[in-house]
């Protein structure tokens, strides 16, 4: 069930690739579907027709066969028909018996029922009130007398009158009472002696040629299809790279004129943004840099001052600007970390940095589960989870963590028990914000963590986000994608 999911999902109409597919063969079946429709009703039509003429030119001859049949001398009727057979001066094979012979009919058709319906109604012009019975029969089985079968007559009549190569013909058999205990038994191929088979013209062989035809173009359109989206897929991946910080040389500009287009401007876009963040990083360190000096001065200065108050409250003023530089320097050094993207096993690593924490009797608990490895920056992830987990454990003493894979995710939970947050929690992520119960447990913090945490979880592509959790306490939630 899990790899038919799987497969089923790699058919959904997502990606381009699958939706031009879906199109293509949703255009290529409607246009066989209403082409070979039309051709059927067409076919059918001639067929219908045909057999209409066909069937009314045997009903003339049937019936003036008949009527020169019921005008012979009783006494001479069997010794003319047995020379006529021999002789195979009529297309019927015709016999006189005392009574009506029982004979299985063919299944009942359209077409049949069309001729059984013409050749009754002109018997009935001449012949009415007569006994009749009109039906088709294969041959393979007809009974011309009560005991006698068609085939068992001698070959030469047999040959007069059926075809059983390819495949038996059907026969057209008549039988009429001409006169009290006389039954004229007249059996005759219709013109056409496959008629039958032409009212379905979508045989094994026409239909096997029709999809031969669709999946041969498929297969092409399959390349073409290919050869159009696979340069956009190179993008796609270009994309998800870049937006992961992991290195990647210029995507290739050859395509078509608007993936052309459309590369060159991405290379562009991805030299200017990393220049920005390259200008950034330098800006930042300049000014925390020289920030330092002047606070330094303004201390020295401060400390010469007779005003004690006045000097307090330049002391408090500075240190608050320092903690800002600090924590700008904090920011850029954390968020920055430049390493290679690798599989990380998370289990692992919150192992790693559950254990120190466990044998200095913090309570944190984890139960791994068996789940895929994550494709990221170990130190960084390790950087976001040290500063979810710190968090957690300043405000409730006990921790619970559990892992989960969705579809296309993994999910990390970190729940604490800590009285949790009332109102929207958005404003956390803000830097320099930080809760009234979180400050009387750590006055030294920044309120950085949760700012640092998310920035680096978005860099690998992921989500963070925080809820309070039914039965109390945060609950924090981090979604990396997986392959």
């Amino acid at each position: 069930m899990t790899n038919g999911r799987k497969y089923w999902s790699r058919l959904r109409p997502d990606s381009v690739f699958n939706r031009i597919a879906w199109a293509l063969v949703a255009g290529i079946v409607l246009v066989q579907v209403i082409g070979n429709s039309i051709w059927v009703d067409q076919i059918r039509q001639e067929v219908v027709k045909d057999t209409e003429e066909n069937t009314r030119n045997l009903a003339d001859a049937l019936s003036t066969t008949l009527r020169y049949i019921s005008k012979m001398p009783a006494n001479y009727r069997a010794i003319m028909l047995e020379q006529l057979r021999e002789a195979g001066g009529s297309r019927f094979y015709i016999a006189q018996n005392t009574q009506q012979i029982e004979i299985q009919s063919l299944p009942d058709s359209i077409l049949s029922d069309l001729v059984i319906t013409l050749i009754k109604k002109r018997l009935n012009q001449e012949w009415a009130p007569q006994n009749s019975k009109v039906i088709l029969a294969s041959p393979t089985d007809l009974k011309v007398k009560p005991n006698s079968y068609l085939l068992d007559l001698p070959a030469y009549i047999v040959s007069q009158h059926i075809i059983l190569s390819p495949k038996p013909a059907p026969l057209l058999v008549v039988q009429i009472e001409v006169q009290h205990g006389v039954w004229i038994y007249m059996a005759a191929l219709m013109p056409d002696p496959f008629f039958l088979d032409k009212y379905q013209p979508l045989t094994t062989d026409h239909i096997f040629l029709q999809m031969l035809t669709v999946i041969t173009i498929l297969i092409l359109l399959f390349f073409v299809v290919r050869w159009i989206t696979h340069p956009m897929q190179r993008l796609s991946i270009a994309a998800e790279k870049f937006g992961r910080g992991e290195p990647h040389s210029p995507i290739d500009t050859a395509g078509t004129l608007e993936y052309t287009r459309t590369a060159h401007a991405f290379n562009e876009m991805e030299q200017r943004i990393q220049r920005y963040m390259e200008d950034r990083e330098r800006l930042f360190i300049s000014i925390s840099h020289d920030l330092r000096t002047p606070i330094t001065r303004l201390r020295l200065r401060t400390g010469m001052l007779d005003d004690e108050q006045l000097a307090e409250e330049f002391d408090e003023d500075l240190e608050e600007l320092e903690l800002m530089v600090n924590g700008a320097l904090q920011t850029v050094r954390d968020t920055n970390i430049h390493e290679n993207h690798r599989d990380v096993d998370i289990n692992k690593l919150l192992s790693r940095l559950i254990e120190p924490l466990q044998k200095s009797g913090r309570d944190i608990h984890f139960q791994p589960q068996s789940i895929p490895p994550v494709t990221a920056r170990p130190l960084a992830l390790k950087r976001a989870l040290t500063n979810l987990l710190d968090n957690a454990l300043h405000y409730g003493d006990k921790v619970e963590i559990a892992t989960r894979v969705d579809p296309g995710e993994l999910t990390i939970e970190i729940r604490d028990h800590g009285p949790g947050i009332k109102g929207n929690t958005d404003h956390l992520f803000q830097p320099y914000t930080r809760l009234p119960h979180g400050q009387s447990k750590n006055q030294q913090g920044l309120g950085l963590g949760l700012n640092i945490a998310q920035q680096l979880i978005h860099s690998h592509g992921g989500e963070l986000s925080l809820r309070n959790h039914p039965q109390g306490g945060l609950l924090v939630e981090i979604r990396l994608p997986i392959q």
